[in-house]
């Protein structure tokens, strides 16, 4: 996410909480036909891409390190 890269991930655990259709896709475990879907429409979807990329590259900032030591230090203060 931090290489503001577009992402395609299997839909596995808590990941659907972070990636959805508006930064990435979702495809099911082992799903090649998903898979190969995503990929092309990566290649001929150049503002789909740009659009991910950007929001990825933004999200990511919500999970740096500074974000998360306040986030911890917040939770020792309690």
């Amino acid at each position: 996410m931090s290489a503001g890269l577009g992402i395609i991930i299997s839909n596995v655990g808590a990941i659907s909480e972070i990636i959805n259709d508006q930064n990435g896709f979702l495809i099911e475990p082992s799903n090649k036909s998903q898979l190969r879907n995503a990929i092309i429409e990566y290649i001929q979807n150049d503002k789909l891409l740009a659009k991910h990329k950007k929001m990825n590259f933004e999200l990511s900032k919500n999970y740096s390190f500074d974000v998360f030591k306040i986030n911890l230090l917040n939770i020792i203060k309690e």
